[in-house]
């Protein structure tokens, strides 16, 4: 309704008042986008890190977990009416939207795709086309949302003109998931709160390609610099890394050669290295 649809517009901090129900479902894809930032954004620590790339702002910052912040401060609650819901939905989605502190409206126009300006959107669909969606109801907290490839295909061939390989050339020039005939020395990380984790490689495919699970852990948390809240797992995980990191500088320095039944692989002298000191300054 025309009242309904201005609630939305005071609520949400709207640029405008949506004028058809059809305008007012973009407001969606912005509250589905809060919650794939922040869940993100699951740091132990106050960060900017997305937030800040993708409102191109260094103000301000989400705070540390941001989804059990923004949850626990406006949806674990019992409502009075749908009106009052809303209004704490609306909350909640500020908590990223307005993370900066400058109240900066939203814009239903603009904000259907946040990524439009980066050069991710062209990665996905040169070399990754990646499908997402959701299936709603009991099995997650949003709506159903089909992945549509023929949609998706037909979009990146308008936006970018570029012939889209629907299987993606990443897979093809990389292997794919049978990678590991491939490819070596690689760590997989993937943060147990991240939205990204189901993608990653989740099983170990060899001794030099392995894979580790960080709990308490959001977009590459152990990338980041070390904190004095960062929790054990990401102290584990950076540990492990640092030594197959170390292991691969020695294995190079020695002239090991991988697969080859040869004795001087039982003997290999670990040397130092201007990468090893560098990794040591991120513990």
């Amino acid at each position: 309704t025309a009242s309904g649809r201005h609630q939305l517009y005071a609520d949400f901090n709207l640029c405008s008042v949506p004028q058809t129900a059809y305008e007012a479902s973009a407001l969606f894809y912005v509250i589905e986008e809060s919650i794939a930032y922040m869940a993100m954004s699951s740091y132990p620590y106050a960060s900017n890190y997305i937030s800040g790339a993708i409102m191109g702002t260094s103000n301000g910052a989400l705070p540390a977990y941001p989804m059990t912040f923004a949850c626990n401060a406006n949806l674990a609650q019992t409502f009075d009416s749908d009106s009052d819901r809303v209004a704490a939905l609306a909350n909640f989605n500020a908590v990223f939207w307005n993370s900066d502190g400058l109240n900066t409206c939203i814009d239903l126009d603009a904000s259907s795709d946040t990524y439009s300006s980066y050069i991710w959107d062209y990665l996905f669909c040169r070399s990754l086309l990646i499908p997402s969606g959701s299936l709603g109801g009991d099995h997650d907290m949003l709506w159903e949302s089909e992945w549509d490839a023929d949609g998706t295909i037909d979009w990146c061939q308008s936006e970018y003109d570029i012939y889209v390989d629907p299987n993606g050339p990443a897979s093809r020039q990389y292997g794919g998931r049978n990678l590991y005939k491939a490819a070596s020395n690689i760590v997989f990380s993937n943060g147990a709160m991240d939205p990204w984790m189901p993608l990653g490689v989740l099983e170990s495919q060899s001794e030099s390609l392995m894979s580790i699970t960080i709990e308490a852990a959001g977009h590459h948390l152990d990338l980041m610099f070390s904190n004095s809240a960062d929790p054990d797992s990401v102290l584990q995980a950076r540990q492990i890394e640092l030594q197959q990191i170390e292991k691969w500088i020695a294995q190079a320095n020695s002239e090991w050669k991988m697969g080859m039944c040869d004795v001087q692989n039982s003997f290999v002298e670990k040397k130092s290295h201007p990468f090893i000191a560098a990794m040591n300054m991120l513990l």
